[in-house]
């Protein structure tokens, strides 16, 4: 039996809380002495790398051995070139895992032909934080509301196919009527600011914490007024900013977003990939449970203005599941209308 995309997610996901720490590691630890590899599958600057950044001290306070963890960032394809490394180059001994961007699984599901990596496999760690999203319009844009956005062509900041910066405005072209002409191959949300800075785009979607942390006075100011939430669930902060995928002219189109919008349940959140020992695995989601719930960790996140929605690995994997399992005629109907072959 087929499941609904989003209470299936949320009830795995943002109704999950972090359990208590298992057993104390063992007395010769793995760890000890090794450098753990956090490859990041996004640029410098966001919330991305803040949240990898933050969480690395804490880490290492609570692994057995006391391991250096370095980070490293690569934006390209979305996440997916770190993706296909994790997942196939990369030691599976635990001495590299990883942080991709949140649509990564969703895009796996929608279209997974040509991808070299499978993320079914994918062992999940834990997640830090939810990531809702909205697409922020620059305040002299040719087009400022939703309603004109279907009368007036306005240019769409772009990643890669895989990222929600692709996705969301490709669906409201195709679903809700709107005329973005969308400009592909900036590398992470640094360059996509510096573009609506310049004027070189009018808009782009992306996490609101995102724009939130990078550019905190735009929505003070005006410079950016925030237009629709495309994340599953409304974020307080944002209003009465409609939610994207309510505005859907059928059920299937409802859907179809849903599913879209269902990676912010996936969120800010570290894998390990197949061939990881399990013993590894769960070593690693002790240490992040009291990573995450160490008040140091949330006094750091808190200055940067971020929050944290956590979640274990178990439940994760639990998401991933349901995420897999998703109705065939909404995964068809999505991947359509985001032209995928």
């Amino acid at each position: 039996m087929r499941t609904n995309i989003a209470t299936a997610l949320t009830a795995a996901a943002l109704g999950t809380t972090l359990f208590a720490a298992g057993p104390a590691a063992a007395a010769d630890p793995f760890y000890k002495g090794k450098t753990i590899q956090f490859q990041v599958g996004s640029g410098q600057g966001g919330t991305y790398s803040v949240y990898a950044r933050g969480l690395i001290p804490y880490l290492q306070k609570y692994l057995a051995g006391n391991p250096t963890i370095v980070p490293q960032f690569n934006p390209r394809g979305g996440g997916r070139q770190v993706a296909a490394f994790v997942s196939n180059a990369a030691p599976k001994d635990g001495t590299v895992m990883s942080m991709v961007q949140q649509n990564v699984p969703v895009y796996f599901v929608l279209n997974p032909k040509g991808i070299k990596f499978d993320v079914s496999k994918w062992q999940w760690v834990g997640r830090i934080a939810t990531a809702g999203s909205a697409v922020g319009v620059l305040h002299k844009a040719p087009a400022t509301t939703w309603a004109q956005m279907s009368q007036k062509e306005i240019v769409m900041g772009a990643t890669g196919t895989s990222s929600e910066t692709f996705m969301t405005p490709t669906m409201a072209n195709k679903m809700l009527g709107t005329k973005f002409k969308i400009v592909k191959g900036y590398r992470g949300s640094r360059p996509l600011f510096k573009a609506i800075e310049s004027g070189e785009i009018h808009a782009f979607a992306l996490s609101y914490k995102s724009w939130n942390s990078m550019r905190p006075d735009w929505g003070k100011t005006g410079q950016v007024k925030y237009v629709m939430q495309t994340g599953l669930e409304p974020d307080p902060a944002l209003g009465n900013v409609p939610m994207m995928w309510k505005q859907g002219k059928t059920e299937l189109d409802r859907q179809a977003m849903k599913l879209a919008a269902s990676s912010e349940l996936m969120g800010r959140a570290i894998w390990f990939p197949a061939g990881v020992p399990q013993a590894r695995v769960e070593e690693m989601r002790v240490a992040f449970t009291k990573a995450i719930a160490d008040p140091g960790f949330a006094a750091d996140m808190a200055k940067s203005d971020l929050p944290l929605h956590p979640a274990t690995g178990a439940s994760l994997q639990k998401s991933a599941e349901a995420l897999f399992n998703t109705d065939p005629k909404v995964v068809a109907h999505a991947k359509a209308a985001l032209g995928y072959k």
